[in-house]
């Protein structure tokens, strides 16, 4: 009988009303399949939307608090400086590991063990360079380094893809596959209909979406995303905190084999739910 494991994604929390959805949807998640562990991206958490909200973490470790959860970032993660310790409280919340500026706190890859399927995994966050106005350093160059300190002594490696351009996230994917059990986008927050295993067995979608309000403009307020792109003024992006809310990801399911050293992806499927209609 082969052995099998479920992992459940979830796309970017924006805002304060994004993550009481988000955490409606684990739960109704961790209800209907058995979990083996969960990933989710809080970069956008903080009720501003700027930067992660130490509250929406120990809100979802106090409702899934019997599987391992781990959580990513990236553009926004240092956003609030006042919250720099979480990285030593919450060695589970990550940043893109190829930030190479000096002295940040954090890092970009986590290792855990999944007690009662006897295996490790491996989560790594990093950030794409197209378009983003930031200095980065190599994610393919942080990625292999990983992967030559770790690929040995895991079981399960699963990647967030911070990025914008989607050909970016594609080309980074075909690279990995083979190396990697899944490899999932976000930073978008629009969930792409592209899922599917790769060639040599990962798992792959472009963007898995977001937890956020479905009449914005990727969670933000429409009347001012409007009014800054017309006018370029500065002014002040806030999450739209009416519903109704959408909450996407994926649920994606893994099986040992015997020619594999990875387990092997054998499902994705994308999900979305949608509160308040």
């Amino acid at each position: 009988m082969k052995k099998s494991i479920s992992v459940v994604c979830l796309g970017d929390i924006v805002g304060a009303k994004g993550t009481i959805y988000a955490l409606e949807h684990l739960k109704e998640l961790c209800s209907s399949y058995e979990l083996d562990l969960l990933i989710v991206n809080i970069e956008n958490s903080q009720k501003n939307s700027n930067g992660f909200s130490e509250d929406a973490i120990k809100n979802f470790l106090s409702v899934v608090h019997d599987i391992p959860i781990v959580f990513t970032g990236g553009n926004h993660s240092f956003d609030k400086k006042s919250l720099f310790e979480c990285y030593d409280r919450y060695p589970n919340l990550l940043r893109p590991g190829n930030f190479e500026w000096n002295n940040l706190p954090g890092r970009g890859h986590y290792m855990l063990k999944i007690a009662n399927k006897n295996l490790s995994a491996l989560v790594i966050n990093v950030m794409l360079r197209a378009f983003i106005r930031m200095q980065l350093g190599c994610p393919f160059l942080y990625i292999e380094k990983l992967l030559e300190q770790y690929e040995k002594e895991v079981d399960i490696v699963i990647v967030d893809l911070h990025g914008e351009a989607t050909g970016e996230k594609n080309s980074f994917a075909y690279w990995l596959d083979g190396r990697a059990s899944l490899i999932f986008g976000t930073h978008t927050h629009v969930q792409t209909a592209d899922e599917r295993i790769l060639p040599l067995g990962t798992a792959y979608i472009t963007d898995i979406g977001m937890t956020g309000a479905l009449h914005s403009s990727i969670g933000i307020r429409l009347k001012s995303m409007i009014e800054y792109l017309r006018t370029q003024l500065r002014i002040d992006l806030l999450p739209e905190e009416t519903g109704p809310f959408i909450s996407s990801g994926i649920i994606v399911n893994f099986e040992k084999t015997e020619e594999k050293r990875l387990w092997n992806a054998v499902s994705i499927k994308r999900l979305n739910k949608i509160y308040g209609l």
